[in-house]
């Protein structure tokens, strides 16, 4: 992601735990996420992606258990946010 920014019109967001986002900070990689039009969450957002707008977005994602409880393009974390970047799932 860096030097490189997430397509308008595209949402890239990087979902994992607090731990990670922490170690994130420390190393600058946060910034590096949010300069590129990326957001990071911890804990649990599925529950967002059953409530309108969110669940009519088009949708690629790294995890298993979110493609079973939603219609979703299964990719590595590469592939997903190469999309991103493209704008194309």
């Amino acid at each position: 992601l860096k030097g490189k920014k997430v397509k308008d019109g595209v949402q890239l967001w990087i979902c994992t735990h607090n731990g990670a986002i922490e170690l994130a900070k420390e190393l600058g990689i946060d910034r590096i996420i949010k300069e590129a039009g990326g957001m990071l969450f911890s804990g649990c957002i599925y529950c967002l992606h059953a409530v309108t707008p969110y669940s009519d977005m088009k949708l690629m994602t790294d995890s298993g258990k979110l493609s079973y409880y939603r219609r979703a393009l299964y990719g590595s974390q590469l592939e997903c946010v190469e999309a991103a970047i493209c704008g194309r799932v």
